[in-house]
């Protein structure tokens, strides 16, 4: 089993500004997520599919072949006064964290944990 651990605290002056932690749990199969973020909890699974679709997911609707020989090409012509198109967004469906009923907990200090 594959697992993961983050943990980010910000302090200024004294001060907790920030305090988040990702837990993540891979085993071959599902993978399970939980993030806490300044003392909320939120839990997300994922199958082999989901993360197929994640990372596969495009933030640009043309291909990065086009857009690089569309750069080339307009780079190597001279300016023009027409107009061109404007490209329109598409929208996707996005992963979504979902919070959890249990109640928020205190994290102990320290860097890191080893699993």
């Amino acid at each position: 089993m594959e697992q993961a651990y983050l943990s980010r605290k910000t302090i200024i002056n004294g001060k907790v500004i920030e305090d988040d932690i990702i837990k993540a749990h891979y085993d071959g199969n599902k993978a399970v997520i939980d993030v806490y973020d300044n003392g909320e909890h939120y839990y997300s699974q994922l199958n082999k599919d989901d993360i197929t679709n994640l990372l596969m997911r495009h933030s640009n609707p043309i291909s990065l072949e086009k857009r690089l020989m569309n750069s080339l090409n307009n780079k190597s012509m001279a300016k023009s006064k027409t107009k061109s198109k404007k490209m329109t967004k598409t929208k996707t469906k996005s992963m979504t964290m979902t919070k959890s009923n249990k109640k928020k907990t205190k994290k102990k200090s320290g860097r890191s944990k080893k699993y």
